[in-house]
């Protein structure tokens, strides 16, 4: 089944809460049979689906409908980024379609035949190449961090790439010297070459950042902002943000493991490594966008021993950011409506705007709210 924004952004962040609309159920005159009237939905920008088969046929029949404008709308967006004199618009369409190669079982998710769709990624896998070494052309000499952090993302798997061999970690640093996040990629460096010097250095700076900010949503929001107007986009919209959105988390899962590494239970034994995962710690959940690095901070805080009153109350905090939102769940009709996939979009745009951790702070603050009215 198509990628929808519900499976990313649920899996990354629930959301503040919107209203959810059912998409209108009619009987069709048209096609009834001797058993009766068939139902039908409404897809979000026209045409009707039949509801009436089991729930993977009508996924199917969705499925068949939206991804041919979902296609569309993810060209001509990342068209008309490409050709934007802005930068950052230009970096975010080259990241994007760069890091569809390093997503290859793309296909099996977002095409249900093995035909024209698959082909069509096949295509995307091989311009690949090209659109991360014009991403890494532009990081050169940019002074704008975020491209250049997207171009690191897009060059960490292509190792020895000719056109990444200028990106590094070290120049990240020196673009954005307050944000843990430059520093953690260095250490991660300096650790693939046996720099054990260079690994506690960076954790050091990492400890001195005054923020943990990985700018999850800024691509899937960047892009976004370039899809074209009208409902017959909304679902498009709402995939190629998706999409977007879990390469980026991909990225800060990556910087997760480097913390869950240095401040493990055996490195905790060095009273100098000790204080600085405690800093660290201190940051990820003060400081820190990603709900991940937050989870570290909250687990490493508890190893280096914080007062049971914070943690009782990080705990509490945890609970009421991971418990089930009071919208429902989107069913397979629902997924179907224009209102389903404005609320995809609207999640995305919070964690542009405030964060991951934020994001769910609030939406847990809302559905606190909604349970005090209807209790």
């Amino acid at each position: 089944m198509t990628v929808a924004a519900a499976d990313v952004v649920a899996a990354a962040a629930p959301s503040v809460e919107a209203p959810v609309v059912v998409a209108a159920v009619v009987e069709s005159t048209a096609d009834a049979d001797s058993n009766g009237a068939a139902e039908e939905v409404q897809i979000c920008g026209g045409g009707w689906v039949r509801i009436d088969g089991d729930e993977e046929q009508v996924e199917n029949n969705i499925d068949a409908m939206v991804e041919p404008r979902n296609a569309a709308v993810r060209d001509s967006t990342l068209a008309a980024m490409r050709s934007s004199s802005d930068e950052r618009v230009q970096a975010a369409a080259a990241y994007y379609e760069a890091s569809l190669a390093r997503f290859r079982d793309v296909p099996a998710v977002q095409c249900t035949d093995t035909g024209d769709c698959t082909r069509a990624f096949e295509a995307y896998w091989q311009s690949a190449e090209p659109r991360r070494d014009a991403l890494a052309r532009l990081a050169e000499s940019t002074v704008d961090p975020t491209v250049y952090a997207w171009a690191f993302s897009a060059c960490a798997r292509a190792k020895g790439a000719f056109g990444c061999q200028s990106i590094g970690a070290a120049q990240w640093t020196r673009l954005d010297p307050d944000n843990a996040v430059a520093w953690l990629a260095l250490a991660d460096e300096a650790r693939t070459q046996g720099d054990t010097a260079g690994v506690d250095d960076a954790m050091y700076h990492v400890a001195s950042a005054t923020r943990l900010d990985g700018d999850e949503a800024r691509l899937a929001a960047t892009l976004l902002d370039h899809v074209p107007a009208g409902e017959s986009a909304l679902f498009g919209a709402a995939s190629l943000a998706a999409m977007a959105l879990g390469f980026s988390m991909s990225a800060a899962a990556e910087q997760g493991q480097t913390i869950a590494s240095y401040c493990g239970p055996s490195g905790l034994a060095d009273a100098n490594r000790r204080e600085s995962c405690d800093r660290i710690a201190r940051l990820a959940v003060e400081r820190g966008t990603s709900f991940t690095a937050w989870q570290l901070g909250f687990s490493i805080g508890r190893r280096v021993g914080w007062p049971a009153e914070r943690l009782r109350a990080l705990e509490a905090e945890r609970v009421a950011m991971t418990s089930p939102a009071s919208r429902p769940e989107p069913t397979v009709v629902t997924r179907a409506s224009c209102e389903t996939a404005q609320d995809h979009v609207r999640d995305i745009r919070d964690l542009a705007e405030f964060g991951q951790v934020e994001a769910m702070r609030r939406r847990a603050l809302v559905s606190s709210r909604t349970a005090r009215v209807v209790n």
